[in-house]
């Protein structure tokens, strides 16, 4: 059996507000969720958990770009049933 794992990363997007921009950073997450089987054999899965952060940075920004990612060990609550991201309730990082 594989290495479980998380990997936490940072995009830079546009949005009007903060409901706007919960909903387009699910929206990126979304769109790199992947599966498939690794060179032994191991199926491999990327999917949003959570969207951790919002944070107001400024006007001159490229939208859906990821500027940082972060390999974490999975938590010992963590199980395998199916997480909604939709439901989750951001808080900020303070940047």
């Amino acid at each position: 059996m594989g290495r479980a794992g998380q990997t936490r990363s940072v995009f830079i997007f546009q949005a009007e507000d903060w409901e706007p921009a919960r909903l387009r950073a699910i929206e990126l997450g979304r769109s790199m969720e992947d599966s498939y089987l690794n060179e032994s054999g191991e199926r491999v899965s990327w999917r949003l958990v959570c969207v951790e952060t919002l944070d107001l940075l400024g006007d001159d920004l490229l939208d859906g770009r990821e500027v940082y990612s972060e390999s974490v060990p999975l938590a010992g609550t963590m199980t395998t049933s199916p997480t909604r991201p939709e439901d989750s309730q951001p808080q900020q990082s303070g940047v």
